[in-house]
């Protein structure tokens, strides 16, 4: 991401999900920053170089995180960690290209395949395995959305081309860690040893997304019971 030529030739949309993930910044902090950072920044030079329009993927992980709710874009932020932080800075770089621009904060992504050092992608591995779970904030509260409701939602930005403008991808749902491990166990069906760590009521926040109702006429269509349902299978 940090090299020019990933941007090379001609286009008139780009969608930059690339980049570093919170699992490379605990192995080269500096580089990875520097992925987010001066990638989104190439990014932006390419569609201006190019006429064209850029969706950037961005976290919810740049609202600040207190207490429980749903969180509109307009809602404060305060990145609670470098790879948070590393996104937000990508954001006001990707917004500096004026018009032709749409920033999705993405809340708790999930499907099929997902790497296991992500929640839903994890208990699959360790539970088809026969492997013990560890549930660190079982009390946590998350909005789990469906990759095939991102690409949904890619696709409708795409179509539509609003002007610059921040938009959260989310079920619009709140749903506890521990209903989740819970759910997941009983689709792959196999007797796993849980633990569940002792954790201090978490974040329970949401998506509201009328916004992206409104500018797109998208909202998640696949709920999270159906959406495990075809990660377990296709696990198989």
């Amino acid at each position: 991401m940090r090299v020019a030529d990933t941007f090379a030739g001609s286009f008139d949309a780009l969608l930059h999900f690339g980049g570093a993930m919170p699992r490379h910044f605990a192995d080269d902090a500096a580089g990875a920053w520097r992925a987010n950072v001066d990638g989104a920044a190439l990014a932006v030079e390419a569609c201006r170089r190019n006429g064209a329009y850029l969706i950037y993927a961005s976290t919810s992980g740049v609202y600040e995180r207190r207490g429980a709710g749903s969180v509109a874009e307009t809602a404060p932020l305060a990145p609670g960690s470098t790879y948070a932080e590393s996104k937000r800075l990508a954001e006001q770089a990707c917004l500096s290209l004026g018009k032709g621009v749409a920033v999705l904060r993405l809340f708790t992504v999930y499907g099929p395949q997902q790497r296991d050092d992500m929640l839903v992608g994890y208990l699959v591995a360790q539970a088809r395995a026969r492997r013990p779970i560890v549930v660190r904030t079982p009390s946590s509260g998350r909005d789990f959305v469906h990759a095939d409701d991102v690409a949904a939602a890619c696709i409708a930005v795409l179509q539509r081309r609003p002007s610059t403008t921040i938009l959260n991808i989310g079920s619009g749902e709140c749903t506890e860690v521990r209903s989740v491990v819970q759910a997941v166990l009983e689709r792959v069906g196999h007797d796993v040893p849980v633990e569940w760590c002792k954790d201090t009521p978490g974040d329970r926040i949401w998506a509201d997304t009328a916004l992206a109702r409104r500018l797109l006429g998208w909202s998640a269509a696949i709920p999270l019971a159906k959406g495990l349902d075809n990660v377990v299978a296709e696990a198989r």
